[in-house]
């Protein structure tokens, strides 16, 4: 359809409501707040005891006044028992034209969803070797300001806990990998270590990378095989690559298998993380790249706007998609899409170590960005909602692109592959 029937005017891109001031991303925004506020949360049972529920046929849809055309019920009336062919032809006609009611699923009320308390306390916990106590914040009350302060160095950052209520830090190099289990990296024997969170060691791997592995996340939680079951861990290296492995799982891991080599960075992969509820993976490296892949077919898809120094730090938030990447003294926040939506500037504080983003959705007016800095110190920033900045299209010279590596031992040992890096477009 070309024109409006009414009208006689053109139908071309959607016309957004004078109050989304011309602009898609408030549009879109907007209307993921009225859908994730609180109202629509505590109300959410109500709507499926109309559309599944218990208010879907009987006495309670009457009262409920939920009562639709006969033929949309789905058990109304069986088309293969129809003989006459006029009368079937009319009947599929009808359902065609009313629809059809979804199938009920429930014959009971539903429970209502739970729904979050403002001023809740989160607690900030700092393992070194093992998880430390610092202090109880309410998270509502520091935005814009220093929050913490560690004993050392905060080399990474992530929420954990039932609720995800607690900061959990731990030192340079360290990443947590299960709750109850790190890994720990970065020094001369190219080994990945696995500890306990009480200090226990674990697992040691060794031959993982040509060097030194300077970068580890956990990029799936447990999966189940048939009879198995296991996670997905990413490592990179000094040798430019990106690795995949598949580890058993509960830990402590006793063998890792490789699954596929990413190759693309050229140079040092400084920081690697993803998210299993948007299958992405990003990976940063020494001069300041940062490479999107797909998790699932573990192929690359894009390059994100560059720092003018090496990534320190990556994080995806699972809520809403949006990817976080850093250097020392500037946070760039992008959409899953890869759109610059924010920067953040921290040049007059210490230099950057580690990223978080505090978990919550579209409808989390108190959303920050938390880093970790060099002195121990973890600070807040207000995280208004994002708008699109522009920055120069990417275009890459070589694309990267991913190696299977198929090794018959426990201990697979990828090869550093000098390949062109992509150029700043």
């Amino acid at each position: 359809m070309d024109e409006n029937v009414a009208t006689g005017e053109e139908i071309s891109h959607v016309e957004l409501p004078t109050w989304a001031d011309g602009d898609p991303w408030k549009f879109v925004r907007m209307h993921r707040e009225a859908l994730e506020c609180d109202y629509v949360s505590a109300h959410l049972h109500e709507w499926i005891d109309l559309i599944f529920g218990y208010k879907q046929k009987g006495q309670a849809s009457i009262d409920a006044q939920n009562v639709f055309y006969y033929l949309t019920y789905a058990d109304a009336v069986e088309i293969d028992k129809i003989t006459d062919k006029v009368h079937r032809d009319a009947t599929i006609a009808q359902i065609n034209n009313f629809g059809q009611t979804p199938l009920q699923l429930f014959t009971e009320p539903h429970t209502s969803r739970l729904v979050s308390r403002p001023g809740t306390s989160s607690t900030v916990c700092s393992p070194r070797r093992e998880p430390m106590c610092l202090s109880s914040v309410n998270m509502s009350r520091v935005r814009g300001k220093h929050m913490s302060k560690c004993s050392g160095a905060v080399g990474f950052m992530d929420y954990g806990g039932e609720k995800h209520d607690k900061l959990c830090t731990l030192g340079l190099n360290c990443r947590l990998l299960f709750p109850e289990y790190y890994c720990q990296y970065g020094d001369k024997t190219g080994a990945l270590r696995v500890f306990h969170i009480e200090g226990q060691l674990a697992a040691v791997h060794d031959g993982l990378h040509d060097g030194v592995i300077t970068t580890a996340c956990l990029a799936s939680g447990t999966l189940r095989s048939g009879q198995h079951h296991w996670a997905t861990v990413v490592t990179g290296g000094v040798d430019g690559v990106v690795g995949v492995w598949k580890v058993p799982a509960p830990m402590p891991i006793k063998k890792i298998e490789l699954l596929r080599q990413l190759d693309g960075h050229g140079c040092m992969v400084t920081f690697v993380a993803a998210s299993h509820e948007y299958s992405v993976l990003v990976s940063g490296d020494c001069r300041g790249r940062s490479l999107v892949w797909d998790l699932n077919k573990l192929s690359y898809v894009r390059q994100l706007s560059q720092h003018s120094q090496p990534v320190v730090a990556i994080v995806v938030n699972d809520s809403v998609g949006n990817i976080a990447t850093c250097c020392t003294s500037e946070v760039k926040v992008h959409s899953i899409n890869g759109m610059l939506l924010q920067t953040v500037q921290a040049a007059g504080c210490p230099p950057i170590t580690a990223l978080a983003v505090t978990p919550g959705n579209y409808a989390a007016s108190s959303a920050m960005i938390l880093t970790g800095h060099q002195n121990g110190t973890i600070q807040c920033w207000g995280h208004p909602h994002p708008h699109p900045q522009p920055h120069p299209h990417i275009h890459p010279h070589t694309q990267p692109h991913a190696h299977a590596h198929a090794h018959p031992r426990s201990h697979a040992h990828p090869r550093s592959h000098p390949y062109p890096h992509p150029r700043r477009g």
